[in-house]
């Protein structure tokens, strides 16, 4: 009997502390999310999860070899990352696959249906080509920038995690339009990424004033997180192509993950290759319909407009 009380006790104290998270920063990968993210970890009533990118919203995320994503699928494991934040006005966390995953914006509803949602929305052409460039870095990817938007394109079996994705993750509008009937305009805050890396501080602001937070502009402001740089040496190249090196990354806190890329042992900063004319209207054409769409959805014109 003492057992069976204890035991309701535990759980009811689970129960109570239990919190599920109120905004979510959902995209765009390779959209400012990671420097958004730790601008808004330094705001004392903002709680974010130590873990970015958790995915627990996204079913169609499928960790493999070649990307080893760290997934959360348990519910108590998810609301774990949210323990130590229940003294504060605002919970969130960051997943790109949210803005990807057609499942998301119902699934994020479900549980917290007053949830705000937060994206970084970037020319879709720059964000495959930062995309190609972060792959080839991490030795995930191989081939020219060209041949490898073709190649995987043509996939016939495509997921995050699956495959690269560096077209389709572009794809803004049918998600965007999704979440804005889901959680209503008032709950979905949209920065343009071009607007934010030029003005920081005044996205920031903007975003603290969505969340309802009154706080001065985080002290990290001036940092760049997601820096571009690229292996030392064929040695480390080599390394980061290796499949079961790829499997153990997956397994490391990120802490650790963002100590070793920004190691001068392993890696070099270096000015970022350019997109050539070719690949570049390539995607235009590609994503021509999906930005018009977008901007009619939005009521305004994007800064990367005038080149579709």
């Amino acid at each position: 009997m003492l057992k069976l009380i204890f035991i309701r006790y535990v759980l009811r104290d689970i129960v109570i502390k239990s919190i599920w998270p109120n905004f979510f920063i959902v995209g765009a990968h390779k959209g400012g999310t990671t420097s958004l993210y730790e601008y808004l970890t330094q705001v004392p009533d903002i709680y974010m999860s130590k873990m970015k990118e958790p995915h627990f919203f996204a079913p169609n995320v499928q960790p493999t070899s070649k990307f080893p994503y760290k997934v959360i699928r348990s519910e108590q494991k998810y609301l774990d990352l949210f323990k130590d934040g229940e003294t504060k006005l605002a919970v969130g966390e960051a997943s790109t696959s949210y803005l990807w995953d057609p499942k998301s914006p119902h699934l994020i509803s479900e549980k917290i249906p007053n949830a705000k949602i937060i994206m970084i929305l970037r020319d879709p052409v720059t964000r495959a080509f930062s995309h190609y460039l972060m792959s080839f870095r991490g030795g995930v990817e191989t081939l020219p920038f060209y041949d490898a938007l073709v190649k995987d394109y043509a996939l016939q079996r495509k997921g995050f995690g699956i495959s690269n994705l560096y077209i389709e993750l572009g794809f803004y509008s049918e998600q965007v339009k999704k979440y804005l009937e889901i959680f209503g305009k008032e709950n979905v805050k949209i920065l343009i990424f071009e607007e934010f890396i030029q003005n920081t501080e005044h996205s920031v602001i903007d975003t603290l004033k969505f969340l309802r937070i009154q706080s001065k502009v985080p002290n990290n402001i001036d940092t760049a997180y997601n820096s571009f740089f690229v292996p030392r040496n064929n040695l480390v190249l080599s390394l980061l192509r290796n499949r079961a090196v790829s499997a153990l990354a997956g397994t490391l806190p990120t802490s650790l993950i963002d100590w070793l890329r920004g190691n001068k042992l392993l890696f070099k900063k270096t000015g970022k290759p350019q997109i050539s004319a070719k690949e570049r209207q390539f995607l235009t054409e590609i994503y021509r319909d999906d930005v018009a769409a977008l901007s009619s959805i939005l009521g305004r014109r994007l800064p990367w407009t005038c080149q579709f």
